[in-house]
């Protein structure tokens, strides 16, 4: 799987510099990684957070949580 290609993904890079495997970093600053243990196989941690805030079953269900949070945080903004 490929998803960094297909989605403009950065390979996530450990303390090492060693890629981390099933893990990437989208261009907002969003880790996205691949669980295969569980049904819902990714999981995807704001940018700043340290644990995930969504479990989701595929790719395109990724990328439509991620442009709902960042609509949803940019009208917090606005509130604020």
């Amino acid at each position: 799987m490929s998803m960094a290609g297909e989605r403009c993904w950065s390979e996530m890079r450990g303390d090492e510099g060693r890629a981390v495997p099933g893990c990437w970093v989208t261009p907002e600053g969003y880790i996205v990684s691949l669980c295969r243990l569980t049904k819902t196989p990714f999981t995807v941690i704001r940018p700043g957070d340290r644990a995930p805030f969504a479990y989701l079953g595929d790719e395109a269900e990724v990328v439509r949580m991620i442009q709902a949070d960042q609509q949803a945080r940019a009208g917090e903004g606005v509130c604020a």
